[in-house]
């Protein structure tokens, strides 16, 4: 079961377009694209993927989704997760958050704090592996060509990362 609250994730992901996928390389350099995501089922469905993308993903499957905000001093919306080998690639959330920078004076600032976050944790005793509302008019496959000699390298034939706590964003 995930820790995230996949209720509030939906709801907010409404508010988002374009989002980006990021994926780092063996020699630790990020590669960022464009994607069209569909939250089905709790999972994030991004589709086809490059081969630059799918090169990092045999060496680290610890992703990032990133939607930017839609005008200054909005949240951004951050979602760290795990990806799915397959015809088309998915992202399971491990981690999601609105962030945007602490304004002058507001709560978060005068605690001390940089940042004002809102984190879509689940709440204890409550079941988050609910199955979300959003469907796939939120989103449409990536836009990025699938190459197939690279993805063999991602379907188990190239290194993989070791498993444990990733490091996540925030």
């Amino acid at each position: 079961m995930s820790a995230v609250d996949f209720a509030r994730l939906a709801e907010a992901l409404a508010d988002f377009d374009t989002g980006y996928l990021i994926t780092v390389g063996q020699d630790g350099r990020p590669h960022t694209v464009v994607v069209d995501t569909v939250l089905r089922d709790n999972v994030f469905h991004v589709g086809e993927v490059g081969s630059h993308t799918l090169d990092n993903l045999g060496v680290h499957d610890v992703v990032s989704l990133l939607w930017p905000p839609r005008e200054p001093g909005g949240y951004a919306l951050m979602v760290d997760g795990r990806a799915e080998a397959g015809d088309q690639l998915r992202v399971v959330p491990i981690k999601a958050l609105l962030h945007r920078r602490a304004a002058p004076g507001s709560p978060a600032a005068e605690s001390g704090c940089l940042h004002d976050c809102v984190v879509f944790k689940a709440s204890p005793g409550v079941a988050a592996n609910v199955t979300s509302s959003v469907g796939p008019e939120y989103g449409i496959r990536a836009r990025n060509v699938r190459r197939p000699h690279a993805r063999q390298a991602w379907r188990g034939r190239g290194p993989r990362s070791p498993q444990g706590d990733p490091t996540l964003l925030h």
